[in-house]
């Protein structure tokens, strides 16, 4: 019997997918107020013309995309000769992809329409005689860069969680019986004493390189619940699962 670790290390493409869907849709918004501010119309004709922008925002087909290869690069496609993977996914396992794409259309959806509130309150004022056209472009650029990094942080977040779900999933596929939790070892690691943050809880600082049930998850030393890498917000952890094959003959 031969040993194979499989790291369900994050594809980066499918971030970079969501991320930048998220930031042109912002950037469309931003663009509409700006001409919107150049030619000065009424309030009433500038939402109109900034609704039909969120009403028609989707970015549904670089969700599945992202999905898609997230599922599909479960470990290394190296190991598929050697590993018996159920290659066509169940009905729940489908489910799952498929509630990820609709609760992320949803949080876009929000973001937007969240954005659109703040546009509507900056070109109201500008409007208004209460805030001059160089001011509103301003505070428009500001709270852009506000929703852009809040895009960002966002899309790795969702495909983080993502990435931990369907690898729990590839692992009870095998039967893994055990896996290692790893860090990033950085400063941004939550725990880390010497870090970012380190009164974050529960810490992953320590939980780094300790084994676990990969079809339950691991035990936290500080708070006491059961959770698996990448499941909680921001969290950049993942795991490494040992498996053992039969040797070729």
């Amino acid at each position: 019997m031969a040993k194979i670790k499989l790291i369900n290390k994050l594809p980066s493409k499918s971030t970079s997918r969501y991320e930048m869907a998220h930031k042109i849709e912002l950037r469309r918004l931003n663009l509409e107020a700006k001409a919107i501010l150049a030619g000065s119309p009424d309030l009433d004709a500038a939402m109109k013309r900034i609704n039909r922008i969120v009403e028609k925002s989707s970015i549904r087909k670089k969700l599945v995309q992202a999905s898609d290869e997230i599922y599909n690069n479960a470990w290394l496609k190296v190991f598929e000769k050697k590993i018996p993977i159920v290659k066509p996914a169940t009905e729940k396992q489908q489910l799952v992809v498929k509630l990820w794409v609709d609760n992320n259309e949803k949080l876009h959806r929000e973001l937007m329409v969240r954005y659109a509130k703040e546009i509507k309150a900056i070109t109201g004022k500008k409007i208004k005689e209460e805030i001059t056209k160089t001011e509103a472009v301003q505070k428009l650029r500001e709270r852009n860069g506000v929703a852009q990094t809040f895009a960002r942080a966002n899309a790795i977040n969702e495909t983080h969680t993502l990435n931990a779900t369907v690898t729990k999933i590839r692992d009870l596929q095998i039967g893994a019986e055990s896996a290692v939790w790893r860090t990033m070892e950085d400063d941004r690691v939550r725990g880390n004493p010497s870090g970012k943050y380190p009164d974050a809880e529960p810490s992953h600082f320590a939980l780094n390189n300790r084994k676990f049930d990969p079809t339950v998850g691991i035990l936290t030393i500080d708070t006491g619940e059961y959770i698996m890498p990448g499941e909680q917000w921001g969290c950049r952890c993942i795991s490494e699962t040992t498996v053992e094959v039969q040797d070729a003959e």
